[in-house]
């Protein structure tokens, strides 16, 4: 194995970076995909890319995003409101306590409705509304799921209750879940 950087790793570095930066925020998959890497091929890349400073990671369930660094990822100012990562992982437990089977639906509306009842926030304003909206799908990046709209074509989610429990383990209604789906 060679010593120090290659210049094969140095060019994915910049390529790799430039991603990100397009991007703002990506997951180890979005890279994987995207430039055809293993996931120690990626890892290593975003790795070093955030011990330079560059880039910030951030862990969500267990999923890394990595954010170009001084974008805050984790909380969100919207008009005098802070929104946490964190508000959005227990809005997605609350719909996980009231699961009934290993199918369960995921809707942007309720997740706003949920952290909205938190933060009392307005739950229409635009900027709230898209935030999630961008959120959600990176959330349940790892969760097995199919994307459906309904008659007025807004976007809901339809996920396998067990891969969203093992993907959001910290939250209480698993264990109950666990043992009732046999997960």
């Amino acid at each position: 194995m060679p010593k120090g950087l290659t210049d094969r790793v140095i060019i994915r570095q910049g390529r790799v970076y430039k991603f990100v930066e397009d991007n703002i925020c990506v997951t180890t998959r979005q890279v994987i995909q995207e430039f055809g890497l293993t996931h120690s091929e990626a890892f290593y890349v975003l790795q070093m890319l955030k011990n330079k400073g560059f880039i910030e990671e951030y862990v969500i369930g267990k999923v890394s995003i990595w954010c170009i660094a001084g974008h805050m990822m984790n909380d969100v100012y919207l008009d005098d409101v802070f929104i946490l990562v964190s508000d959005l992982e227990r809005a997605i437990c609350r719909i996980l306590e009231n699961a009934k089977g290993h199918k369960t639906t995921v809707r942007v509306s309720w997740i706003v409705d949920r952290i909205a009842e938190k933060v009392r926030v307005n739950p229409r304003q635009p900027r709230f509304l898209s935030y999630i909206s961008e959120m959600l799908p990176i959330m349940l990046s790892n969760v097995e799921k199919m994307v459906f709209a309904d008659s007025r074509g807004i976007e809901f989610y339809v996920v396998d209750t067990c891969s969203m429990c093992n993907h959001f383990s910290e939250c209480p209604a698993c264990e109950i879940l666990r043992k009732k789906l046999n997960c």
